[in-house]
């Protein structure tokens, strides 16, 4: 659903209870990226695991993006548009993250590790790697984009009391870790250090519980 970034002002749906026969259905969305240059949302669809692009103007449903299963894709809970008309999608039913083409949604690589479990949110950090929550080991992982092997545990295993992290984002000084279970935010440098944590765990700023995600 759309709103007004002010007022806060409904603006509409991208798309409406319709037929899954007659247009891939947004049904279970987990996961989503927007290409500002195209105005095209991105839409990561757990149900039938595939990812699908809406007009950013009118919510209309352009294309299938991603095939159902293609490269193994299963519970996208994470996607981040690369910086060569690519496109990485975190496949929490297999512990990877794959690579796509945006134009023809070909694979293009993994990225595994026996330290991932559960991805889901991911950001390319000011270093340019690509950075991962693994949210049921409580960890996030740094990756090499060109080779897409792990350089290392960025920061290990409840460090400052990080609990199921399931979003990152990065400030130019700081990487800040959404937790979901217990509402923290927990807030790095970019070593990997814990600096300090927003929320106290019951009660998250403003009242959120679980939250799934943060930008800046």
């Amino acid at each position: 659903q759309f709103a007004a970034p002010n007022s806060g002002d409904d603006l509409g749906f991208i798309a409406s209870n319709v037929s899954w026969n007659d247009q891939p259905r947004l049904q279970t969305p987990h996961a989503i990226a927007a290409d500002p240059n195209t105005n095209t949302i991105y839409v990561g669809v757990a149900a039938g695991n595939r990812v699908l692009a809406y007009s950013g103007a009118t919510g209309e449903f352009v294309r299938e993006v991603v095939a159902s299963g293609a490269g193994g894709l299963s519970t996208p809970h994470g996607m981040l548009l690369g910086p060569s008309n690519n496109i990485y999608v975190s496949s929490a039913g297999t512990n990877s993250i794959i690579e796509y083409s945006l134009q023809t949604g070909q694979v293009l690589g993994s990225f595994t590790s026996s330290e991932m479990d559960k991805p889901t949110g991911m950001k390319i950090a000011p270093n340019g790697k690509l950075v991962v929550a693994s949210m049921h080991n409580h960890r996030v992982l740094e990756f090499d984009l060109q080779t897409r092997n792990l350089i290392r545990t960025l920061v290990p295993a409840g460090r400052g009391g990080l609990n199921l992290p399931i979003d990152i984002v990065f400030s130019s000084t700081e990487m800040y870790v959404v937790g979901h279970d217990a509402p923290r935010v927990y807030a790095f440098d970019l070593s990997g250090n814990h600096r300090r944590t927003f929320g106290d765990g019951i009660h998250f700023i403003g009242g959120v519980l679980a939250p799934n995600g943060a930008f800046l």
